[in-house]
């Protein structure tokens, strides 16, 4: 027996079917934004002044397009302790206020505590190096680097509190380990040369606020009692194109020996392309004793432009003064240059390559001039397989060679090295690997006699233990 029903029964039962059905497709296109958003922050975070859409919503429904799009405007994914001021991810920020290509793999954790969140990083080396010169020398070189950063994204601004240390003071001890041709600082009251030695126990003690002035412009004020000025490309312990290789570059103190600065006060200016800073900064080296602040007066600047194109391409340029760096050379003042470009191609979670090209220069008030130029390479194929290499030119005196010579010249010194790793796991947030790396190291035939050889040639082999990359989103 059918009852009838009333035109308003009817009515308000429409009305209901009506509000259920809103109701299921506000929840099917908060569930396709927020796959959408989970599968693609990369492309929120890099979208510009014009809004970017991923490409495969442009086949969902125009209710669903409209609101992926003011999502993508709110630049507020889920998981929003991966991107800072501007929407920029994390993986742009390399060393101190350098910055990478944002197609970078962002190695490491980033957990959060309420509105806090949390970066841990780390790549430790271990393994016995040996040169066959009369000023080379074998033994078991431990390198190592941890970071961490403390951060707190407010809507238009973020607060950051940033740590860096190393174990090498007691890994590497005062003795340092054998790189031919390698100078640098000095050690009571002699050059350090022919070894590379050990990086500061405190590498970076900083604070970095950054807010949005206006749409497209943001301001950046960086203060670290120890950490690095705005000079140079990213250091070479936070560099992708250098993460696998377990030696210092040659060049490391022409074009980014900087880093190692106790009193640093970097201003900035940002778009998502373009950073313009400029530094002031403790420009004398630190002791001999890698354990202590060597604080003093900053006496020094620097000036860096940064620009990021793309998402693969990251360049810098920049300049820096030292006022009597040092302690040794009174009247010796340094003048530095640094260009370089970095480039990016990933495609898994842990594969893809990463290539750095930079050229510098140190000129000092006593006439001595060296120009330097470096190109290196991390090729990681499938996640377990890696390859790298480095070629390096530069200058070297008869002074920081420590060369018994009647007066000071100029040499040109050249390296070429290559590698292999294979990596294992990862397992949870780590990824240990076994390596190999060999080099060859050309000297002119002045040098000859001094080292033995004119082509030194060194091999190591080594452990490797770093924290895994974050999953890749294509």
């Amino acid at each position: 027996m059918t009852v009838p029903r009333s035109e308003s029964s009817a009515s308000k039962r429409r009305g209901r079917e009506n509000a259920s059905l809103v109701l299921v497709q506000a929840v099917r296109a908060l569930c396709v934004s927020a796959l959408v958003l989970c599968s693609l922050p990369s492309a929120i975070a890099r979208a510009d002044n014009e809004t970017v859409i991923p490409e495969f919503a442009e086949a969902l429904p125009e209710s669903v397009q409209g609101m992926v799009k003011k999502m993508v405007e709110a630049r507020d994914p889920p998981d929003r302790f991966l991107f800072s001021v501007f929407g920029l991810p994390r993986s742009r920020f390399g060393s101190g206020t350098t910055w990478l290509p944002d197609e970078s793999p962002l190695y490491g954790s980033v957990p959060h505590l309420g509105k806090w969140g949390f970066m841990f990083t780390g790549n430790l080396f271990t393994g016995y190096n040996w040169f066959n010169s009369d000023r080379g020398w074998h033994r078991f070189v431990g390198r190592n680097t941890l970071n961490a950063i403390v951060f707190r994204t407010f809507r238009r601004s973020e607060l950051s509190a940033r740590a860096a240390i190393s174990f090498e003071p007691f890994t590497i001890g005062d003795r340092g380990y054998p790189l031919i041709a390698q100078t640098g600082q000095q050690q009571d009251g002699k050059p350090i040369h022919d070894r590379q030695y050990a990086l500061d126990f405190f590498r970076e003690l900083a604070l970095t606020y950054s807010w949005e002035v206006t749409k497209n412009w943001a301001g950046t004020l960086y203060w670290a009692v120890a950490g690095e000025p705005a000079l140079g490309p990213v250091n070479f312990t936070q560099r992708i194109s250098a993460s696998a290789d377990p030696m210092a570059p040659l060049v490391f103190q022409v074009q980014e020996a900087s880093h190692a600065s106790f009193g640093v006060l970097t201003v900035g200016a940002f778009t998502r392309k373009v950073k313009i800073e400029a530094s002031w900064f403790n420009g004398s080296v630190p002791g001999s004793r890698r354990y202590g602040l060597y604080i003093r007066k900053p006496d020094s600047y620097s000036l860096r432009v940064n620009y990021n194109p793309q998402p693969r391409w990251s360049l810098q340029t920049s300049y820096g003064f030292f006022e009597r760096p040092v302690p040794s050379e009174p009247t010796r003042s340094d003048h530095r240059f640094s260009a370089s470009g970095t480039y990016t191609y990933w495609y898994a979670q842990d594969a893809g390559l990463a290539t750095t090209v930079s050229i510098g220069e140190r000129v000092t008030t006593t006439g001595a001039t060296a120009a330097s130029l470096m190109g290196e390479s991390y090729w990681n194929v499938d996640g377990h397989n890696a390859v790298f290499g480095r070629l390096e030119l530069t200058q070297k005196t008869s002074r920081e060679l420590a060369l018994d010579m009647p007066s000071q010249e100029t040499f040109a010194v050249g390296t070429l090295a290559a590698g292999y790793v294979y990596y294992f796991g990862p397992f949870v947030s780590f990824a240990p690997g076994i390596g190999v790396r060999g080099s060859i190291t050309p000297l002119a035939s002045e040098l000859g006699p001094y080292y033995g050889t004119r082509l030194p040639v060194g091999v190591m082999v080594f452990g490797q233990l770093r924290t895994a990359a974050l999953p890749f989103d294509g």
